[in-house]
């Protein structure tokens, strides 16, 4: 089989004279039939992401669920890089994702929930 996982962005913006609108679906092959879902309990020191039998991850979905602090999404690399933020009470994804890279999260000022999706290639 093919395209397995359908994502669907669509964006509208209207801000004054500010306007634009986009919408995309884009579909991606799963060869493994296995996802990831859990909440997990974010402190504020860079937590590692723990993949269980994904072996190869291919995209990442994060809703941060507490309602005043943010969450910084990165990756090791000697060290916590962060490469963006999940608001509070908001999703980002799709990320795509690499099987060689360890994926972090680290909360702002107290500890976060954060639903953590992640399905395999």
């Amino acid at each position: 089989m093919a395209d397995e996982i359908s994502v669907t962005t669509q964006v509208r913006l209207n801000n004054g004279n500010l306007t634009d609108d986009f919408a995309e679906t884009v579909s991606h092959d799963q060869t493994t039939a296995r996802m990831l879902c859990s909440v997990l309990d974010v402190g504020t020191t860079e937590e590692t992401i723990a993949l269980g039998d994904i072996a190869a991850p291919q995209l990442i979905f994060l809703t941060n669920l507490d309602a005043t602090n943010y969450v910084e999404f990165g990756v090791d690399s000697s060290g916590f890089k962060p490469v963006g933020r999940v608001q509070p009470g908001k999703s980002v994804g799709p990320i795509p994702a690499a099987a060689s890279v360890t994926y972090q999260l680290k909360a702002n000022a107290a500890a976060c929930d954060v639903k953590v999706r992640i399905y395999e290639g």
